[in-house]
């Protein structure tokens, strides 16, 4: 069985690209996240479990924000999946919200909202969120990172070579 990603990415399909972005620039991190459409290591090994099971497994939350997630009802629930979670955690479980548009969040205030602009450096924005999370996230990450490659290497190399395109010789 693999090691469940400890990042979860909640967000709408129109927003998939900052989605990528983010588990693209974690990756790189060698730490791996939830993103419902290209699959942890887990679902790719055989039945896939419900997202919201990735949640209660999560230490850091990322909610997506923009004016047409914001009413998705698969966001909402997720956001109040989380918060639920937080409630019942306290310190050991980390919201962020990502706003893409300067409207007000309609859902409960999390741990960090970071303002997303078109200048955004998505390595900035990672960095920023591993900065908030304790040391010990970091190293667990990449440990569970490691031990999937090494366990899963077919299933890990789908998702390295998604996350990590291969140069062309042009």
């Amino acid at each position: 069985m693999a090691v469940e990603p400890q990042v979860f990415i909640c967000y709408g399909r129109p927003d998939k690209g900052i989605a990528d972005e983010l588990a693209r620039e974690f990756w790189r991190n060698r730490i791996e996240c939830y993103n419902y459409l290209s699959k942890p290591i887990e679902d790719r090994l055989g039945d896939e479990i419900h997202q919201r099971g990735y949640i209660f497994a999560a230490e850091l939350f990322i909610a997506i924000l923009s004016a047409d997630s914001v009413t998705r009802f698969s966001v909402a629930e997720e956001i109040a999946v989380a918060h639920q979670v937080a409630t019942r955690l306290n310190d050991s479980f980390f919201r962020t919200y990502i706003s893409l548009s300067a409207q007000s969040i309609p859902f409960p205030e999390p741990d960090l909202v970071i303002d997303w602009n078109k200048e955004s450096n998505i390595t900035e924005v990672v960095s920023v969120l591993l900065q908030s999370m304790p040391p010990s996230f970091i190293e667990r990450n990449q440990k569970a990172w490691e031990t999937n490659r090494t366990l899963y290497p077919d299933k890990w190399t789908e998702l390295n070579e998604r996350y990590v395109p291969k140069q062309s010789d042009a």
